[in-house]
Parts: structure tokens; sequence; C-alpha cells
């Protein structure tokens, strides 16, 4: 993991919203083109994406280990969202 998103994480854990606003928008783009391929609908595409990173903001406090890819991996049950 490059320094600057180690860094990203770590203000953002300590509560800097601006921090995790950058995250986002870095791996927005590839949490919803994962979300389209899946879903086939941008309507569902743009809620799936949304909610991942809702889910890993949630959760961002219990991170230990950075899983890049935690807002594509979370959607996980595609079927939910037909």
């Amino acid at each position: 993991m490059d320094t600057q998103l180690h860094s990203l994480i770590l203000a953002a854990q300590g509560g800097d919203l601006e921090a995790f606003g950058a995250i986002v928008k870095r791996f927005q783009g590839m949490a919803y083109a994962t979300a389209y391929t899946m879903l086939g609908d941008s309507g569902l595409a743009e809620d799936a994406t949304q909610e991942a990173f809702m889910e890993a903001y949630s959760h961002l406090h219990r991170a230990h280990r950075v899983d890049v890819n935690l807002p594509a991996g979370r959607i996980d049950h595609p079927e939910k969202w037909m």
C-alpha cells in the first residue's frame, strides 16, 4: 500500500472526514465499475457503491489490515440488489 493511502486511512480512523472523502474519491470509480459489471444497472450500481462506502466507514475504527478492494468486494450478494 502506498504511504499516501496509509496516511489517509490513519487520518480517517482518527475522525478526519476529508481524509475519508479522499479515499472514496480515489476508489469510487473502481467500486462503481465493479458494481455495474455485476448488476448491469446504473442506479443499482450507484446504490451498491454508496452502501459499500458507508459500511467501510462504519467499520473503519476496527480496521487493522486494509483491503483496498473492500468497496468492490462488498458486493458479494448481488442478488439483493435485483
